[in-house]
């Protein structure tokens, strides 16, 4: 069945893709990104203009983005982008100290909280099909978490769900396990991209709320400051974010399912 449904890809018509600004040319097999999903059916199969020309432009998406998007219509997978580490306190710092020094003072969000919300990330945004995915980090450093929520917008904009599972997939990963030296200049950047681009609600929300956990480190850097100053209301989401997780109501997500962390101790006794 896999070996006829390479052959039909295989024989298909090329379709052709003019990326970024300056049209850079990529040519696909018009079947193979077909099957992607129904709205990349339609546009090479609904004998509009761009079906019977075989062309489509993409002046919205840049180069880089794309052949991450080719990758993985070919593969079923792409390379991910790894973010740099920060350094919030100091080379001579000890582990406890970095823990310390991630927490917003004078407040402290409880640690239950953030299991909570790794737990929610976990259930809301992976799925167990995409845990045999490969890592393969490129070192994109501040430039990393933009690039994988840029493929996410794409996959979303076109409905190619698998896709955009993947890359949620991966964001969280990335996120979560620089959670303790998080990359600030890479997060500022990724809270811009969502911010001025339009940015998916979950893609938005996701970031927003994570952001709440890093608002002590974030205020210091100037170009967050300036991109509060530009998006007030963005900066009131983070803010009403950080105040429901220092509230005695913990973290929102985890209000309908009860202590999440409780409950996944409870699983593996």
């Amino acid at each position: 069945m896999k070996s006829q449904a390479l052959c039909s890809w295989a024989e298909s018509k090329p379709f052709r893709f003019l990326v970024g600004s300056e049209g850079r040319e990529f040519v696909i097999h018009g079947a193979l990104i077909a099957a992607q999903s129904p709205a990349l059916n339609a546009l090479v199969n609904n004998g509009m203009q761009e079906s019977r020309e075989g062309c489509v432009s993409w002046p919205q998406c840049d180069v880089e983005t794309f052949v991450r998007f080719l990758e993985y219509v070919y593969t079923g997978d792409f390379e991910s982008p790894m973010a740099l580490t920060h350094d919030l306190g100091g080379e001579s710092e000890s582990a406890e100290e970095h823990a310390d020094a991630k927490v917003p003072k004078p407040f402290e969000i409880r640690q239950a909280v953030w299991d909570n919300f790794v737990y929610w990330l976990d259930r809301e945004y992976t799925s167990h099909t995409l845990y045999y995915m490969q890592w393969h980090p490129e070192g994109d450093g501040d430039d990393a978490l933009v690039a994988i929520a840029k493929v996410y917008m794409l996959a979303d904009y076109y409905g190619v769900d698998r896709l955009a599972r993947l890359c949620m997939f991966k964001l969280c990963e990335l996120l979560v396990d620089t959670q303790e030296r998080p990359s600030l200049g890479g997060l500022i950047n990724l809270v811009e991209l969502c911010i001025v681009e339009q940015c998916p609600t979950r893609l938005r929300k996701f970031v927003l709320e994570y952001s709440a956990f890093h608002l002590h480190p974030l205020v210091g850097e100037e170009k967050f400051q300036q991109l509060a100053k530009e998006h007030p209301s963005a900066l009131l989401e983070i803010l009403g974010q950080f105040m429901v997780f220092i509230g005695d109501d913990g973290f929102e997500g985890a209000e309908a399912d009860g202590d999440a962390s409780k409950t996944k101790g409870q699983d593996k006794q």
